[in-house]
């Protein structure tokens, strides 16, 4: 007997093509990690959209035969695949005369792959992505004062500078710190479950 869940991750809902609220849900959480990605491989605006739409066409093309293999990697491995691999046929295509279909492109993608190849640039973005998400999430959670205190902090200001700018002590900068650092890792744990899948 199946366990139910009462919050399927994304990538349980997207299996379902006709989701479009999860297909939306996908593509607004995962657009500007695929753009800064291929923007920093040296791809202009216009071709790193292009890349974004090709990438969620190859995750609904192979999202039904995708299961999890912790030996193969994460979801933001196969996404690094997906997403690389058209980067690399967008360069190499620019040198060829006959320009290749989307389906010749697509099909050369294979989401189940294993690719080990450590990508340094991605890895910052992904990293990078999900503080901006996490970040969008607990702000809301903030009371003003809180957030201008933790955006002083990551603006460099010492605990000193902050504690004479809000009129209150170290102590309470240092609370503000740790929560606001505890709700990120929370809201980041919750973001990574929702890319899981349970094995196949």
């Amino acid at each position: 007997m199946q366990a139910e869940s009462t919050h399927p991750s994304l990538l349980e809902r997207i299996r379902d093509l006709d989701d479009q609220v999860a297909w939306r849900e996908f593509d607004e959480r995962y657009r500007d990690l695929i753009l800064r990605y291929a923007q920093r491989r040296g791809l202009q605006p216009m071709d790193a959209e292009d890349i974004r739409q090709l990438a969620v066409m190859a995750i609904a093309r192979s999202i039904g035969r995708f299961t999890y293999r912790p030996t193969v990697g994460r979801f933001r491995d196969y996404l690094r695949v997906i997403v690389r691999n058209l980067v690399h046929h967008h360069f190499a295509d620019q040198g060829r005369t006959q320009e290749r279909s989307m389906s010749d492109v697509l099909d050369q993608v294979d989401l189940n792959a294993p690719n080990p190849d450590h990508d340094e640039a991605w890895e910052e973005e992904w990293r990078l992505h999900h503080y901006r998400l996490a970040m969008s999430v607990v702000r809301q959670s903030l009371t003003e004062k809180s957030l201008s205190i933790f955006e002083a902090l990551l603006e460099g200001q010492t605990v000193e500078e902050i504690s004479r700018r809000f009129e209150t002590t170290p102590d309470v900068i240092y609370k503000v710190k740790q929560r606001v650092r505890e709700r990120l890792a929370a809201q980041v744990a919750s973001q990574i479950r929702d890319e899981s899948l349970p094995p196949g």
